[in-house]
């Protein structure tokens, strides 16, 4: 049983998408469907809404036109930016990528000012700031495969580990700065330092593992040479801890 939904006169592109989804949630072939693939596509469907009604909020944020001339006070004078051009601009955000249509004023020598951007506080970068939030704190979770992954499992934007590689050191800029401005404690007490080299811990086999280890090996040609190298450094490492033999056994 499937209900239909009531749609205005000119419905907006994520009014559409609604109603769409609406009505698949309302659909025979729906209601069988077990709660968890629901879930899932209705994830999916949804984010496409959401990602409509961003853009659709974008568009009526204009385009940033300030009039025919951009006045600029700088230092000591004005510089007029009389050039205009409409631009489109792409933007990756946490509901997927959507596009500002935007002015931009510029003059000889120097870079165009786009209003909108400065308006809408948009980063310089094609992800916008909420998505390099998230990708900073999934990365300081997870290694970067894992961190590009979550991601796009959450929101369904596909975000490449370079690029999130480009956008850490961009949220460790003002670490120094941060830190400036915080008085420092009163010293009390004794002061412990700790070091760590990232290296990891080091797994290493028992000498009776490793001769087994060996022993497959030898009935390889070409690895006789290295088995003997190892074999006489693990006879060495034995004799140094008292006990005697090879630690290989008769083959």
């Amino acid at each position: 049983m499937s209900t239909a939904t009531t749609l205005p006169v000119n419905p907006s592109p994520a009014a559409v998408e609604f109603a769409l989804l609406q009505s698949w949630l309302a659909s025979s072939s729906t209601l069988r469907l077990p709660l968890h693939h629901i879930e899932s596509q209705q994830a999916d469907k949804g984010r496409e809404v959401q990602r409509l009604l961003l853009q659709n909020h974008l568009q009526q944020r204009g385009t940033g036109d300030v009039g025919p001339a951009l006045r600029v006070p700088t230092a000591g004078e004005e510089r007029i930016y009389s050039h205009r051009r409409l631009g489109t601009r792409r933007l990756t955000t946490v509901f997927g990528a959507v596009e500002l249509v935007r002015m931009g004023y510029s003059r000889p020598g120097l870079p165009s000012i786009f209003s909108l951007d400065q308006a809408l506080a948009l980063p310089a970068r094609s992800f916008s700031y909420e998505l390099q939030r998230r990708l900073v704190k999934a990365a300081a979770q997870n290694p970067f495969l894992e961190s590009v992954e979550t991601i796009a499992e959450l929101t369904g934007v596909s975000v490449s580990k370079r690029s999130l590689e480009e956008i850490l050191p961009d949220a460790a800029q003002d670490f120094d700065a941060f830190y400036r401005q915080r008085p420092p404690d009163p010293a009390s007490g004794s002061l412990l330092v700790a070091a760590v080299d990232c290296k990891g811990i080091p797994v290493v086999k028992p000498l009776a593992a490793l001769g087994a280890i060996f022993h497959a090996l030898a009935r390889q040609k070409e690895c006789q040479i290295v088995l003997t190298v190892l074999k006489h450094s693990i006879y060495q490492a034995r004799q140094s801890v008292g006990h005697g033999g090879d630690g290989f056994g008769s083959s």
